[in-house]
């Protein structure tokens, strides 16, 4: 927010401007609650006619009202769906005066810069974090639910086609397998590419359940009732949507009462596991990203500043029942030293990726649907087209391999924000006709059988499942010694992995994969071996488990319990 947005803000706050709200969007309960100040109205920009109506025990105008209104004495804070509605919102506003347009007030992200001095903001941060803190703590004293045995909660934003999504999914199935009653919770609905997931959950019995809109949380946030409590209880510290994400999953939680919340990477550990702390789950686990995201330094999108994340992932991890896993040890380490956690805190285990066994073995579609012939040497690249996988790489190892077998192809599968332009290296290189691009794929397997073998040329990664994937259907792998490589790798292929840029060796790696077909099938059949012994969803599930282990119920019981007091949770924090 602009300093001269935030300008106007203070003047409601300090009581030199009032403030009327703009529009009646789903999120409207949300934001006034989280406002920090009264509302002398709000103001449907579709009416024709003022309204004698009220929301909230606000009176409702139509737009008209703002003639009667002095826009230096007038504040406009607009809750309408911002990124549709802002600029046409702006519009109709100026015809009635120049009353300023903002975006609405969150005190954990705003006040500290209300402020003009440096020491002052500084301050205020620190306040506002410990405050966060506090309520964290409050919350984790409050009663627990009485859990359902056996039954837990996986979350995630969506189902959608990337690895972490990939291992909820054979968690979920190696849980079941095990007999737990399974619960996965998303945001929305499943994204392309996923239809073969969801089949799978559905038939072993995973219960799914997508949160309801903001839209329809409007008469319950109104009421009095839990979910008003916690809207009130965390409204100045999150912004939307993640703050009806966090009440709309309490409510799931409180019906379902499951022992144990399991989510995957940032956005959706800081969501699901304060709304498991606030409805009272016993047990949380929170899986991390490849690296910790302060490697990413254009990773956007968190439910609080991105600057902020390490301190309420603290303030998670020093409740009791709170941990974080990871699925390699180079993972673990770059959020413990994030975190700046001892490294005998306990608080962060290690759970491999599994892969599952694929059922069918026919490859001859993809080979034929590319022109290529059986015999064509054939090596696959499987990847999000993004900087940390480094797809240029796999261009220049691929282009060297080509000046010793000129008949070989390759396959690029996935897609990206750099996709177009790998695209047009290969076409200026003249490599069209020899590398292909598939696009986003439902499967990887059918294109790991149909390869020679699979290359990964990545910067940066965590334990990649197609690395797994590629082994369980015995295709070698040629890769970068980055992150959880090495771990995903059978033992028998750590040869096959080299320094990060080192394009030549790679290449010449390849090469020799390509001239002995004898090795390449020793070496796939070893790692074959190798991974359905130790990689199968069961024992992601058991591991998983095990990791929850430590949370003991003295550990639980060591602050005293209490029930949550909604009135006590109407307003924030003093």
């Amino acid at each position: 927010m602009s300093r001269k947005s935030l300008a106007f803000h203070k003047d409601v706050i300090e009581g030199k401007r009032k403030a009327y709200a703009w529009g009646l969007g789903g999120a409207m309960q949300y934001l006034l609650l989280q406002a920090p100040y009264r509302f002398d109205g709000i103001i449907d920009g579709l009416a024709k006619d003022d309204s004698k109506g009220t929301v909230s025990g606000i009176p409702l105008y139509s737009p008209d009202v703002l003639s009667q209104l002095d826009p230096l004495e007038t504040t406009i804070v607009v809750f309408a769906d911002p990124i549709r509605f802002f600029r046409q919102i702006k519009r109709q506003v100026r015809r009635y005066g120049e009353f300023p347009v903002v975006m609405p007030f969150v005190e954990f992200r705003d006040y500290p810069l209300l402020s003009g001095d440096k020491q002052v903001r500084s301050e205020a941060r620190v306040y506002w974090r410990s405050r966060l803190r506090h309520a964290l703590h409050d919350m984790r004293g409050a009663e627990s639910i009485k859990p359902v045995k056996n039954r837990v909660a996986l979350w995630n934003y969506a189902l959608a086609k990337g690895g972490a999504e990939r291992q909820l999914v054979l968690l979920a199935l190696g849980l079941r397998k095990l007999g737990w009653e399974v619960d996965f919770i998303t945001i929305g609905k499943d994204q392309p590419k996923t239809d073969s997931w969801a089949n799978e959950m559905r038939l072993a019995g995973v219960n799914r359940f997508i949160l309801p809109t903001q839209r329809d949380y409007l008469s319950i946030v109104e009421e009095d009732s839990r979910e008003r409590a916690i809207a009130s209880y965390l409204g100045p510290y999150f912004v939307l949507p993640a703050l009806h994400e966090m009440v709309a999953t309490a409510t799931i939680l409180w019906d379902r009462k499951p022992e144990l919340l399991i989510s995957y990477l940032d956005y959706s550990n800081i969501v699901a596991a304060i709304a498991a702390v606030a409805s009272g789950v016993p047990k949380i686990l929170m899986s991390g990203r490849n690296v910790a995201p302060s490697q990413f330094p254009g990773l956007r999108g968190f439910p609080i500043k991105k600057h902020e994340l390490k301190g309420v992932y603290r303030s998670l991890l020093e409740l009791p029942g709170v941990y974080l896993c990871n699925n390699s040890q180079s993972g673990a380490e770059s959020y413990r030293r994030w975190l700046g956690l001892a490294s005998d805190s306990g608080k962060i285990s290690v759970v491999p990726n599994a892969v599952s066994t694929p059922v069918s073995s026919v490859h001859s579609d993809v080979r034929k649907s590319f022109n290529l012939g059986a015999t064509s040497p054939l090596i696959v690249g499987v990847m999000r087209f993004s900087e940390e996988k480094c797809p240029q790489g796999f261009v220049d190892v691929f282009e060297r391999v080509l000046s010793r077998h000129p008949d070989a192809h390759a396959i690029l599968v996935g897609d990206g924000a750099l996709k177009s332009q790998i695209q047009k290296v290969v076409a200026e290189r003249g490599l069209t006709r020899q590398l292909h691009f598939a696009g986003m794929q439902d499967l990887s397997y059918p294109f790991l059988r149909a390869a020679d073998l699979l290359l990964l040329t990545s910067r940066m990664e965590g334990m990649p499942n197609v690395i797994l994937e590629a082994q369980s259907v015995g295709c070698p792998v040629v890769a970068t010694r980055v992150g959880g490589v090495m771990e995903a790798m059978a033992p028998v292929l750590h040869s096959n992995v080299f320094e990060f840029q080192d394009w030549e060796s790679m290449a010449a790696r390849c090469s020799e994969l390509l001239t002995d077909p004898d090795r390449r099938k020793w070496e796939g059949s070893q790692a074959r071996k190798y991974l359905l012994e130790n990689r199968d969803s069961v024992t992601l599930a058991k591991q998983t488990l095990a990791a929850c282990e430590r949370v003991e119920a003295e550990d639980i019981g060591c602050h005293s319990r209490r029930a949550f007091d909604v009135n006590a949770c109407s307003s924030p924090i003093a």
